[in-house]
């Protein structure tokens, strides 16, 4: 029987493809490696829980994604599944990018992945009260974040702006689309987004 991680990263996966309308041609599973593998190319970044991986060589690139094991453990805490969230659009976006040609900053790879946490979360449950549900998603999401890297620094000051960026970016989708219950217009932009 296969890991409740390993489905909870497909889900999310195949959520994300079905929302931006994006072809599934790879699991993101087959992609997830160990922490020593992780070290030995990302260093100290696996110490955050969940990393992407690129190495590029005269072959091409290479793609991994480390996600802690411990976060892989059957749960339902909002914070572990937007970690998981967090690598498997990294996973899905560099993808897609690498796909296309184009090539892709971290401070798209963190923005699209705090873009994606807020829009997977608020589609889960299409409920009528869904202009309530953003104002409470977008506030646990950016009100008051926890940064792993001290402001001042290049990492602490990107995630920092990412963050706002995707704060602005949901406040201005809830105002256009949910506050009018309008879901086919708010995909559109997403995807709109998504390939921007």
């Amino acid at each position: 029987e296969e890991p409740r991680g390993a489905l909870m990263l497909r889900r999310l996966q195949v959520e994300l493809t079905d929302l931006y309308d994006l072809p599934l041609d790879a699991d993101v599973e087959e992609f997830v490696c160990d922490r020593a593998t992780a070290s030995a190319v990302a260093g100290d970044d696996v110490d955050r829980h969940e990393a992407l991986i690129v190495v590029e060589d005269a072959d091409g690139v290479s793609v991994g994604l480390y996600v802690d094991p411990t976060m892989l453990a059957p749960r339902s805490r909002f914070d572990v599944v937007c970690l998981l969230a967090e690598g498997v659009s990294h996973f899905v976006y560099f993808k897609f990018r690498a796909d296309h040609s184009v090539q892709v900053s971290e401070l798209e790879l963190e923005l699209q992945a705090e873009v994606d946490k807020y829009a997977l979360s608020l589609l889960r449950d299409r409920s009528p009260r869904l202009s309530s549900r953003s104002r409470r998603l977008r506030h646990r999401l950016f009100a008051a974040p926890r940064f792993v890297d001290a402001a001042g620094t290049e990492r602490g000051e990107r995630y920092r702006l990412a963050l706002r960026m995707a704060s602005r970016y949901a406040r201005s989708l809830e105002h256009r689309f949910v506050d009018r219950g309008d879901l086919h217009s708010l995909s559109r932009e997403l995807r709109l987004f998504y390939r921007l």
